[in-house]
């Protein structure tokens, strides 16, 4: 079964995977390869910026937002971030390698039965 492939990443996207403390270069990787989806405009890699994405994933952004038409022009630290499976299966649909995903969330607290659906506990 083929995979519908999105037009780029999303500003959400991007600001989720720096959330999630994905390494920069994979990220600014991803970019590369995918393209962006929205305008890269001064306010956008402002927003980027805020929410901890570094030089490598804004210069992408913005390398990227040029070279599509109509488009504008470290990572937070691992404190208290928890992967849930909502955002694992986020990162697999935006095609993070399983192998980044899991070096990341070996890193991270374990999630707690307690936190999981009643269903699942």
């Amino acid at each position: 079964m083929a995979q519908e492939r999105k037009p780029g990443l999303s500003e959400q996207d991007l600001s989720k995977l720096v959330e999630l403390q994905i390494d920069p270069g994979v990220i600014a990787g991803k970019i590369e390869k995918d393209g962006i989806s929205f305008p890269a405009d001064e306010a956008a890699v402002d927003r980027l910026k805020k929410a901890g994405a570094s030089d490598a994933v804004l210069d992408a952004v913005k390398k990227a937002g040029a070279a599509k038409p109509g488009a504008g022009a470290g990572g937070p630290s691992a404190t208290g971030v928890v992967i849930t499976y909502a955002d694992i299966t986020k990162l697999l649909e935006l095609g993070i390698d399983e192998g980044t995903i899991l070096k990341n969330s070996n890193s991270r607290p374990p999630i707690s039965s307690s936190m999981l659906p009643r269903s699942m506990s």
